[in-house]
């Protein structure tokens, strides 16, 4: 009798919502689907029950060792009467993709069809099932039977299933070196290699039973031996042989185990050993470190060293080939989207440094199994950022070895650290020298100082850092004194800003002999970063500390206005001078050179001769040597995948876990000079391995005017201690002008709505304009106050990545806003203010666009010189002001000197000449013009 079964179908499917946030292809995030009776083989028995998955929990599943059927199963097939079906291809990419399912009926083999989501993972598929609701039909997967519990077979399935022994075992991988014959290139040798091996324990009698053992490496099957007896199980490692070329250690080992009575009978269910890593390992794989500090990363191997070596080789050749040749280096890097930039603080973006090893750590062939510190080192950049801290990944990876095959090119997964930002201590902390100058220290000491002479103004105690300055007497005023250079010494660079007169503390007279040049004296790469915009050197020392000079130009007179030296986190508790002594304390910055606190620096900081060496501003200085840092460092970068090299992107012996972005200095704004004693100190300071940078192209053929400087004691350090008001200036009508300058300033305005400390510093800038006024008699430093004011303004927002972005919606950062209204005097409305910098319109140039491109410049008299009784001239440092970078020409005119008279001697000859800044120009006779002098 046919029999015939009427179905009434209700089909309601529910849209489940899922993450997408999280892949269903981890173990967290898909549930296992084991049903036997899923199987298309399996038929329900005679009053079994049949199954329905109206009820199914939607979500993703993995089902076990099978798939969905991409044809329709038979009615009544998969413990169910109405199967669910594939009517689509399983997907080929690893993307989460709908495919259509069928439920067969006794009228169609699609009778009702919907979407389910599937996805690729490594070696399996998981399905985001939906409910059926109707019963009774059910998802199929696989096609075959799995055997009836307390039963086993070769393949888990039926046929062949059967009782299996009853022991409990364990499996653990273990590794060692096993000597074989193998070659290199063709030349027979001995390769001492990795061997794994599968350690099986249990508390049953092992010894009566033979065993399976297959071998895994990232979940894929290398090899398998079967039907093993107990005594040979040794036969059964996983030597490298077997796997290298196709995997590389950083992998994950794994053994299976199956035991049988005997070769004919079922075997057990398999035994899983834990999954061993193979290659590098750390203590952990994500870390923080605070900027400005360290932390260690426990590095280890986890198998032995293997080793390549002759056949021919004695004992004692094995062991010496071995330690010098089998090792292990593992390169260090940091992945880097993008070349190496700057950031705003003017030090490269890397996060990270390390120890001074060439971006490496090195285990021995037996030390392999000893752990090595890495330490790691919070770079700093000067910034404080808008995130808490900044994200930087380590890469690990072993370097080729001819001799340690399998250790080649083993890698880990990246380590991830981050840098915590520390940079909020350093807000609004700077020492500042300003106008007749007053000094306030890094923690906000106000010190008025009218002493002359070359002072140490800071100095740091690890890192070979110095930074001196001059101060004289002023041309506009009777009493008081004005910065006239400085000099920032770097190892053996020295970077020099000197407009002093000849004789420091003297009198000014239109005859006095006064420098005016800017130049480095270095021999090699200074690791400095010198910009000059506006009238204004910004100097960028590798530990991240930022020195801005502020000029005031003058035809007889050029000062440093403006002294502005922004610390570092490297200077944190490691700074003396004048500056003070950086550690937020305000009542200890003044401190003697033992750095014991007393009330007043005097003369305490004057230069000694004996304690510090020559002037900083003597031509061929003999420069004494600085405190070197017992720790050197390294910065690892690589772009993007690329495989770092043993040199070429490593940048080590920095003295500081920062670096200057050197490639940004406007070098033409300077000149640069290599003392021939710096140069001999620089050769042979290089055997010791502290310095390797670059030989740098220098400015030899070029006179700069230079006068070195003598301290009058006549006149100098007998300051005027009680200095009166003067030519009609009391403290009220001084504290009004200042005060109406200041407040009225659009920049400082916007300035103190947003910068904080910029109140209580603009405060204490106005009673140091009224101090200029009182000492000078005169409010000629009026103007210089503010720009000092608005110097110290732009340097507090520089540090704040929430002022220097763009906000959502803004077309400009505060920053940007800020500089718009940083200009002289708006342009003197003959040009733009673009970013703090005026854009002169076409018939004008200067600073504030007053000067007209038609007027040539003022050239300083006494500003050309030429030691020809040395060797003959053939460039010139022309010194004035008003110096404009177009069409700049120098007119010269050959002149025969004699004992008591000067003859011209032939006609005027001009060309064209190098703008070095506003003060100073280049002027290099060309060879035909030198060369038709020297033929008459």
């Amino acid at each position: 009798m046919i029999r015939i079964e009427v179905w009434s179908y209700l089909i309601l499917f529910v849209l489940t919502v899922s993450s997408t946030g999280s892949d269903p292809c981890d173990d967290a995030n898909h549930a296992i689907l084991g049903d036997t009776w899923r199987s298309t083989s399996y038929e329900t028995p005679a009053g079994g029950t049949k199954h329905c998955d109206a009820a199914i929990e939607e979500q993703w599943y993995k089902p076990e060792g099978a798939d969905m059927p991409t044809s329709a199963p038979d009615l009544n097939k998969c413990g169910t009467t109405s199967p669910i079906w594939m009517d689509d291809s399983l997907p080929t990419s690893t993307s989460i993709t709908e495919v259509k399912v069928c439920l067969k009926s006794l009228f169609s083999a699609c009778q009702f069809t919907w979407n389910i989501r599937v996805k690729k993972c490594n070696t399996f598929y998981v399905y985001e099932l939906k409910q059926a609701n109707l019963c009774n039909a059910a998802y199929c997967f696989g096609d075959r039977i799995k055997c009836p519990a307390g039963q086993n077979s070769d393949t888990g399935y039926q046929p062949g299933c059967g009782e299996y022994p009853n022991i409990t075992l364990t499996a653990e991988v273990t590794h060692g070196l096993v000597e074989a014959p193998s070659e290199f290139a063709g030349t027979p040798t001995i390769l001492k290699g990795i061997v794994f091996q599968c350690d099986i324990s249990s508390d049953d009698d092992l010894t009566a039973y033979v065993y399976d053992i297959q071998w895994f490496i990232n979940d894929n099957s290398i090899v398998t031996h079967r039907n093993i007896p107990y005594t040979n199980l040794t036969q059964t490692g996983l030597h490298q042989s077997e796997w290298t070329g196709t995997y590389k250690l950083g992998c994950l080992v794994k053994c299976a185990v199956r035991v049988r009575n005997d070769t004919d009978n079922p075997p057990t269910q398999i035994t899983n050993s834990e999954y061993f890593h193979a290659g590098i390992e750390t203590d952990s794989l994500e870390y923080e470190v605070p900027e400005n500090a360290h932390i260690n990363i426990l590095v280890r191997l986890t198998v032995p060293i293997d080793c390549m070596y002759l056949p021919t080789f004695t004992p004692e050749e094995i062991h010496s080939y071995t330690g010098q040749f089998c090792k292990v280096s593992i390169r260090l890097s940091v992945p880097k989207e993008s070349d190496v930039s700057c950031t705003l603080g003017g030090v490269t973006n890397d996060p990270v440094s390390f120890d001074n090893t060439q971006c490496g750590i090195q285990f021995n062939f037996d030390e392999w199994n000893i752990s090595k510190n890495l330490t790691v080192y919070g770079s700093t950049d000067g910034i404080v950022k808008m995130s808490v801290s900044t994200t930087a990944f380590l890469r690990l990876e072993a370097d080729a070895s001819f001799a340690s095959v399998a250790w080649s090119h083993a890698t880990k997964p990246d380590i991830k650290i981050h840098v915590l930002d520390e940079d909020i201590i350093l807000r609004g902390k700077s020492c500042t020298i300003q106008t007749d100058p007053h000094i306030n220290t890094f923690d906000g000491r106000h010190v008025r100082f009218l002493l002359e002479g070359e002072y140490i103004i800071y100095q740091h105690e690890t890192i070979p850092i110095r930074i001196h300055a001059v101060f004289d007497t002023c041309w506009q005023a009777a009493r008081g004194s004005c910065t006239c250079g400085v000099a920032i010494r770097y190892i053996d660079a020295v970077f020099v800003l000197n407009f002093c007169k000849e004789k420091i503390g003297e009198e000014w007279l239109p005859t006095s002999n006064v420098n005016k040049y800017v130049e480095m004296r270095a021999c090699e790469d200074s690791s400095m970063t010198v910009q000059y915009t506006s009238g204004i050197y910004t100097v960028t020392l590798p530990s991240g500390t930022v020195i801005k000079m502020r000029l005031h130009l003058g035809a007889l007179n050029t000062h440093i206005f403006v002294f502005e030296l922004m610390p570092s986190l490297s200077d944190w508790r490691a700074t003396s001078g004048m500056c003070g002594f950086l550690d937020g304390v305000k009542d200890n910055d003044i401190r003697d050179r033992d750095g014991k606190k007393v009330r007043g620096f005097g003369n305490i900081w004057l230069l000694n001769s004996t304690l510090d060496g020559p002037s900083l501003f003597t031509s061929n200085p003999e420069l004494v040597d600085l405190p070197r840092p017992s720790l050197q460092y390294c910065q690892c970068p690589v772009r993007g995948d690329d495989r770092p090299s043993l040199i070429s992107q490593t940048h080590c012996n920095l003295t500081s876990p920062s670096e200057s972005c050197e490639w940004l200095s406007d070098f033409s704004s300077y000149v640069t000079q290599c003392d021939k004693y710096r140069e001999n100190v620089r050769e042979k300071r290089d055997t010791s391995g502290y310095l390797h940078r670059h030989p740098r192209s220098t400015d030899e053929d070029i006179e700069v005017p230079r006068f070195d400087l003598k301290l009058d004691e006549t006149y100098a350090n007998s300051p005027d201690e009680n200095i009166t008001w003067i030519n009609g200036w009391n403290e009220s009508l001084a504290e009004e002008v200042c005060r109406n300058t200041m407040d009225s300033d659009p920049m400082l305005i916007k300035c103190k709505d947003f910068v904080f400390v910029m109140n209580d510093i603009t405060e204490n800038g106005i009673q140091e304009c009224m101090d200029d006024i009182m000492i000078s008699g005169h409010a000629g430093f009026l103007e210089d106050t503010k720009k000092a004011l608005q110097t110290t303004c732009q340097g507090e927002a520089e540090r704040f990545e929430n002022l220097t972005t763009h906000a959502n919606g803004t077309s400009a950062s505060f920053l940007e806003e800020l500089l718009e209204l940083s200009c002289t005097d708006n342009c003197s409305g003959n040009g733009i203010c673009i970013n703090g910098t005026c854009d002169c319109y076409s018939d004008f140039y200067g600073e504030s666009c007053i000067l007209k491109t038609n007027i040539a410049p003022e050239i300083l008299s006494g500003g050309i010189t030429c030691p020809n009784d040395q060797k003959s001239c053939k460039a010139f440092v022309i010194s004035g002001i008003n110096f404009l970078d177009v069409s700049l020409t120098c007119l010269v005119r050959p002149i025969k000197v004699y004992y008591d008279r000067l003859e011209i001697d032939g006609s005027q000859q001009s060309f064209p000449a190098r703008y070095l800044n506003d003060f100073s120009c280049i002027c290099t006779i060309p060879d035909s013009i030198r060369r038709r002098r020297s033929g008459r």
